[in-house]
């Protein structure tokens, strides 16, 4: 049967589920809809992203058969390369929820989104989907990282050379992004859309996704499951999305980790940087949950939503781990208060709190959360006018909220210390007069 129809894109492709005793069957809009057999209509639409021919469309039903669709004209639905297909009417958001694909995203990485028309529209503006230029530095090959097997935690990433504080382990984009999926829709209804997603991808995509973890093993909801074992989150159009970066899923957990992550939400791209020395052949790790936690806490979230049980250091001397988090609570409220004053009567008390708060923060494996400690520091060396170590800890702190919260995030307080100190309203508002320079010194030990 041939069919000619304009290039790629005929309409929304609407996939209606009906949902009986023990099957699952759909119709598609555009074609009769009074058809005794009811069948599902998936575009594959390979043949069109490869050489702009036709598309080939599988029915599946009481009839199976290939519609060869031959394409007219110019594509005109940029930058999906599939047409959308879409869930029915949802009162619940108001909108359909559908599949959108761009099959050469990135390179040929390709991407997929389950989302409602009006977002697809927010992603589309993004700038990796305009410029191929935006992605630059995203998705490079692996260089400072490999995947091995890792004791007692399956795969795992190990860095693959010496890496020194800030260096990049990766940054790359995701094959999926998911609004969350409301409660009209079944896990099986669901499980038919985000498999046209995946099958929309290359192949190797495709293959990489379906090869990483599951927590429940149901192979009938193998999309979801890997969705639910290895997600992050990404926000476009006000709403947050899950998200399957295959790279950063094979990441480990520990409550004190020595890598750091921070998703881009314009760009797409989820990137890793070490936050302290990682030797070659040592394990990169990010953290799962709030490191803030006490230990029963992360636990709980960690089995909850993970379905594992955390033996990293802090978790193995947990009442020690939890006491120090009391202490650490205790000295970043004395230290805001001592922020919040013009002048300190105990100026050399302040510099002590602010120089054991980092200890802590570093004996506590926390390096990838530090730069409120950092920042502490650098106001406390201000308010006894020592220069030099005031602008160091600025420095620090801004690294190492880049590296956490992106190089958009509110970083100007810190750029003014690190420019000119005597602007700041605390340097030397300090009842203590000091001479010498000797009052602290940032080392490597600092940050390590």
């Amino acid at each position: 049967m041939l069919l000619s129809l304009p290039r790629c894109l005929r309409r929304l492709t609407y996939v209606y589920i009906f949902l009986g005793p023990s099957v699952v069957t759909a119709t598609l809009s555009h074609f009769p809809q009074h058809s005794p057999n009811p069948v599902l209509a998936l575009s594959t639409h390979r043949t069109c992203s490869e050489n702009g021919a036709g598309d080939l469309v599988t029915l599946f039903g009481h009839h199976a058969s290939n519609v060869f669709v031959e394409n007219i004209g110019a594509p005109y639905f940029f930058p999906w390369s599939y047409d959308p297909v879409c869930t029915p009417y949802i009162p619940e958001l108001k909108s359909e929820l559908c599949v959108y694909t761009n099959f050469t995203f990135s390179a040929g990485r390709g991407i997929s989104i389950f989302t409602t028309p009006t977002i697809a529209g927010e992603f589309s503006a993004l700038p990796p989907f305009q410029d191929a230029s935006a992605l630059e530095g995203v998705n490079e090959p692996a260089k400072s990282w490999r995947t091995q097997k890792v004791p007692g935690k399956g795969i795992g990433v190990v860095a693959s050379r010496n890496l020194d504080w800030k260096d990049k382990v990766m940054s790359t984009t995701p094959l999926l992004l998911v609004h969350p999926p409301p409660s009209a829709l079944s896990s099986e209804s669901i499980e038919i859309f985000l498999r046209i997603a995946i099958e929309q991808l290359p192949s190797v995509s495709r293959d990489w996704y379906l090869s990483l973890a599951t927590i429940f093993r149901y192979e009938n909801l193998k999309i979801q499951d890997v969705l639910k074992a290895n997600t992050f989150e990404v926000q476009v159009g006000g709403m947050m999305h899950l998200a399957v970066f295959p790279e950063q899923s094979r990441i480990n957990h520990d409550c004190g980790p020595n890598a750091q992550y921070h998703i881009d939400h314009d760009s797409l791209s989820h990137r890793v940087h070490a936050v302290r020395e990682i030797a070659e052949g040592e394990e990169i790790t990010i953290s799962y949950t709030n490191p803030f936690q006490k230990h029963l806490a992360r636990q709980e979230y960690l089995q909850n939503a993970f379905h594992f049980t955390c033996t990293c250091p802090r978790c193995t001397s947990s009442k020690a781990s939890d006491r120090n988090l009391k202490r650490l609570g205790i000295s970043e409220r004395i230290l805001s208060y001592w922020d919040h004053e013009p002048q300190s009567e105990d100026a050399m008390g302040e510099v002590k709190a602010a120089e054991k708060l980092v200890a802590n923060y570093l004996a506590e494996r926390l390096h990838g959360f530090i730069d409120r400690a950092y920042y502490y520091a650098a106001v406390a060396y201000l308010a006894v006018g020592e220069r030099e170590t005031a602008v160091a800890y600025a420095q620090l702190a801004m690294d190492a909220k880049i590296m956490t919260y992106g190089s958009g995030t509110d970083v100007e307080v810190l750029k003014d210390i690190i420019e000119d100190p005597k602007k700041h309203p605390r340097w030397r508002k300090s009842y203590l007069e000091r001479g010498g320079s000797n009052i602290g010194t940032i080392t490597a030990s600092t940050r390590s």
